[in-house]
């Protein structure tokens, strides 16, 4: 017996129609075409079934994303070996881990990208220096000025006053610097809650400042985060870690300190 003909038609990216024929067991090669050249459906000339295409989806692991994990595993690792604070751990893993967070939170690659590449400036070795400049000439200027938005300026200054500026930071930013500056600061609670779980108060010898002016500042930020954007996919995430950051404080910074939000 033989097979019949089909016969659709469909429309281009450009707005200009299309009729494709070929045998039923072809139809798959004929979707795919129609695809490739921008259209959403199909109809059939003789029934007028209509074939309605799914949306295709950008690759996940993108080129940029990929770029932008060579470019910070070289200034943080292959430049100068950097760790983490007070620990035998490559400090590579935290902006990879800024970079996990973000993909679960968005699809934004500039943000993602940012993320990943937020401690680049601050923290390059300085026989190896990196700048806005750089960042902006390899992933564009909206990746630099997310990334820049949470970078500490003048790192040489107290603890304090570094955190303090990071706090009032906070209120100017947008909503993509907020998300980013989340990722981060979940991303360093959580290790240094697990931290404490393991090796107790001996993990605040780290900081250049005592234990009640940390626990403080870090409740501070979580608080701004929280209240600076509602809606921040992430807000669970930076709430669960109220109640935790206040158990290490211990009684006595309950006192003094109340908790009165996000219990």
């Amino acid at each position: 017996m033989e097979k019949k003909i089909k016969t659709y038609t469909y429309t281009d990216r450009d707005g200009m129609t299309h009729k494709a024929s070929f045998l039923p067991e072809n139809l798959s090669f004929a979707m795919g075409e129609a695809k490739a050249l921008g259209a959403t459906k199909m109809a059939d000339i003789e029934t007028g079934d209509t074939i309605t295409f799914q949306k295709s989806h950008t690759s996940i692991y993108t080129p940029k994303i990929q770029k932008a994990i060579r470019f910070a595993t070289r200034v943080h690792e292959v430049d100068q070996k950097q760790k983490r604070k007070g620990k035998d751990e490559a400090y590579i893993s935290h902006p990879l881990i800024v970079g996990l967070i973000l993909s679960r939170a968005t699809d934004d690659e500039d943000v993602i990208t940012a993320g990943i590449l937020h401690d680049t400036v601050e923290d390059c070795h300085p026989d190896h220096p990196v700048t806005l400049e750089m960042i902006e000439k390899e992933f564009g200027p909206r990746v630099a000025d997310l990334a820049v938005s949470v970078t500490e300026e003048n790192p040489d200054a107290s603890y304090d006053e570094r955190k303090k500026r990071a706090l009032d930071h906070v209120a100017h930013m947008t909503e993509d610097q907020i998300l980013i500056k989340s990722a981060d600061v979940i991303a360093n609670m959580t290790e240094f809650i697990h931290d404490y779980e393991e090796i107790g108060d001996q993990v605040f010898e780290r900081f250049n400042t005592d234990k009640f002016s940390k626990i403080k500042t870090q409740l501070w930020m979580l608080y701004a985060l929280i209240e600076g954007w509602f809606k921040n996919p992430l807000t669970n995430d930076l709430s669960s870690m109220v109640p935790k950051i206040y158990d290490i404080g211990g009684t006595k910074f309950m006192r003094e300190y109340p908790a009165q939000r996000y219990k």
